[in-house]
């Protein structure tokens, strides 16, 4: 099985690169190898002592089939997001912003009160960074709602105040709750928000006066979401060994609980990298090993968006929706989470490629409508879902609790919060974009 897992990998990135050498485009492709191929390959490395280095056949079955759900991705040709967005995006007006940011961080702060008692509990030593309180997580388990809003408020109208209100968002749930899997996840759609816009702009290759200017103005915008990237991966590594240590209570040190043996020229970042993404392989190969799969083919625990997070049947019926995680193995409580693919297999055993090809089919339909639509709506609900992909490797985020509600939440925010320059009536949902719009 190893070797038909290596196989199916190097045709798939054939297809991958040639498609990107081509199109130039940062899309399914891209994200599922930094997000799940790049920790896979450094569970490979064993950086740790707690690896797990006897892999299960059943393991590169896994990702075989992933492999092959990729390649047969590229060869539907909808990696990415095609349509040139930033002339549409210029032809819109925000509005409220600021009061949708206000509401949803006093819903936060309210919430993280109702928890612990404190506005920021983080810094009074409370960890509180994976609770929630019934009806108001619909909101704040959606946080990138918010920043995605910011960020293409931005876009329609490049005032830096917006810049300002995504930048005091993303840092709020760090040093709040020390919640920095929110932070990733909405970061990682802001990432892919401005590749979208710049690299899909066709406007930069056309000369002109201000051309050298634009492309200023897209490096610069790059470069300081990258700094901001690194800044808060280099602050939430450090507030790891804070939050082991009950918040200074004893000493305690990430690097040493996980056994960490590789490269140490970053600091703390890279051993709780390593501990967050590639040793949750190393659990996910101990569970298959020891752990028999509670097979039903509903996908209970895979499709928890639908089941727990809209139904409710926990409540409803008194099922465990942790079933799974309860049942994995993990050798420290460290680095305990099991990937995305244990509760594919949980759930599914060796007909695990349903759910796998289900992820993949539905960001192949997100990608296909909003270059067959172009409307804010469709771009929106792809941000909601697609970059997801980058955690696979953690958790099953693609089809967590909060899925749908954020979906649902993403066109409420593009259909009522922007309005056509000049008008006021709302943007509806799947609206076609004439080829002749220009930038303002």
């Amino acid at each position: 099985m190893r070797e038909l897992f290596y196989l199916t990998f190097v045709i798939w990135q054939v297809f991958a690169l040639s498609d990107f050498i081509r199109n130039k485009r940062i899309g399914l492709n891209c994200l599922c190898l930094l997000g799940i191929y790049l920790p896979l390959f450094l569970y490979f490395a064993n950086w740790s002592t707690l690896c797990d280095t006897h892999i299960d056949d059943r393991f590169y079955l896994i990702f075989f089939y992933l492999n092959i759900g990729l390649t047969i991705h590229c060869l539907l040709g909808n990696d990415a997001i095609t349509h040139n967005y930033l002339p549409y995006l210029r032809t819109l007006q925000p509005r409220y912003i600021g009061v949708l940011n206000v509401v949803f961080f006093v819903l936060y702060f309210l919430e993280t009160y109702l928890l612990t008692g404190h506005f920021f509990s983080a810094l009074n030593g409370i960890d509180v960074h994976t609770s929630s309180v019934p009806i108001i997580s619909i909101l704040t388990r959606n946080l990138f709602v918010v920043y995605v809003a910011d960020v293409i408020s931005y876009l329609c109208t490049r005032k830096n105040k917006y810049l300002a209100y995504a930048a005091v968002g993303i840092v709020i749930p760090l040093i709040s709750r020390s919640a920095r899997m929110t932070l990733f996840g909405g970061v990682a759609k802001i990432v892919v928000l401005i590749a979208v816009a710049i690299l899909n702009n066709r406007q930069n290759k056309v000369p002109g006066n201000n051309i050298f200017n634009v492309k200023i103005r897209s490096i610069l915008v790059v470069g300081i979401a990258a700094l901001m990237l690194v800044t808060l991966v280099s602050q939430s590594s450090d507030l790891t060994n804070t939050r082991g240590s009950h918040y200074g209570k004893y000493e305690w040190d990430y690097a040493n609980k996980i056994g960490y043996s590789g490269p140490e020229f970053l600091g703390n970042t890279l051993p709780v990298y390593y501990g967050y993404f590639p040793l949750s392989y190393s659990n996910l190969n101990m569970s298959l090993k020891a752990v028999e799969p509670s097979i039903n083919y509903f996908g209970l625990h895979t499709f928890s968006c639908l089941w727990f997070g809209l139904l409710n049947l926990d409540n409803v019926f008194g099922l465990n929706p942790f079933a799974a995680d309860d049942a994995s193995i993990y050798l420290s409580g460290a680095a305990n989470v099991q990937t995305a693919f244990w509760i594919y297999w949980y759930d599914y055993g060796y007909l695990c490629f349903i759910p796998i090809f289900a992820m993949i089919g539905i960001c192949d339909l997100f990608a296909s409508i909003c270059n067959k639509r172009g409307s804010l709506v469709s771009l929106f609900i792809y941000l909601s879902v697609v970059p997801n992909v980058v955690l696979q490797s953690f958790q099953n985020i693609f089809f967590s609790n909060s899925m749908i509600w954020g979906l649902l939440l993403s066109a409420f925010v593009a259909k009522v919060f922007f309005i056509k320059d000049g008008c006021g009536k709302t943007v509806w949902p799947f609206r076609s974009i004439s080829s002749n719009a220009s930038e303002m």
